[in-house]
C-alpha cells in the first residue's frame, strides 16, 4: 500500500513541476489526435502557441487566429458526493472549454476545443486574447459572468 501512494504521489509531484498549462484536447479538425486526450498548452512564445498531444506537436500562430470562444459546462455534484459531503447538493461542477478557430499553413479553416482546469483558464483566456489581438466570444451568459466577475475582483 505505501507503494502505491508513494508512486502517486511521486507522479504528481512529476506533473505538478512541467511547463506549460494541462488541458484536454476534446475535438477539431486536427487528424491524428484522439478525441479526449491529455495535452499541454504552452503559451510562452510572443508569436506561437503550441499544444502537445503525445507525440504530436500543433504550433499555432496568433495572427492567424480567427475566433476565441469560451463556454462553460455546468454539472450538479454526483449521488455518491452528496452522500459524502451533503452540502455539494447545491453546488455545480463546472467544466471550461475553449474553442480556437485559426487558418492553417495552406489557407484552410481549422478548429480545435480544449478543455481547461479552474485555475488556468482566466490566464490562458487572458494571453490568447492579448496575443492574438481577438477578443474572447463568450458562448453561455455563465462563461461571461465567470469572466467579468474575475476581472472586477482584480481592480
Amino acid at each position: 500500500m505505501m507503494r502505491i501512494w508513494m508512486l502517486v504521489l511521486g507522479t504528481l509531484n512529476l506533473t505538478a513541476g512541467q511547463p506549460g498549462v494541462p488541458v484536454e484536447f476534446i475535438g477539431g479538425t486536427l487528424p491524428g489526435l484522439a478525441p479526449h486526450s491529455s495535452a499541454r498548452l504552452y503559451l510562452p512564445a510572443p508569436d506561437a502557441l503550441v499544444l502537445q498531444c503525445g507525440r504530436t506537436e500543433l504550433t499555432i500562430p496568433y495572427q492567424k487566429i480567427v475566433t476565441v470562444k469560451y463556454g462553460q459546462d455546468a454539472e450538479h455534484a454526483s449521488v455518491g458526493a452528496i452522500l459524502i459531503a451533503p452540502t455539494r447538493l447545491l453546488s455545480k461542477l463546472r467544466k471550461h472549454f475553449v474553442t480556437i478557430s485559426y487558418t492553417d499553413a495552406d489557407g484552410q479553416p481549422q478548429a480545435l476545443v480544449i478543455r481547461v482546469e479552474k485555475g488556468d483558464i482566466h490566464t490562458v483566456l487572458a494571453v490568447l486574447e492579448a496575443r492574438s489581438g481577438r477578443p474572447v466570444e463568450y458562448q453561455d451568459p455563465d462563461a461571461r459572468k465567470s469572466r467579468s466577475s474575475d476581472t472586477s475582483q482584480r481592480k
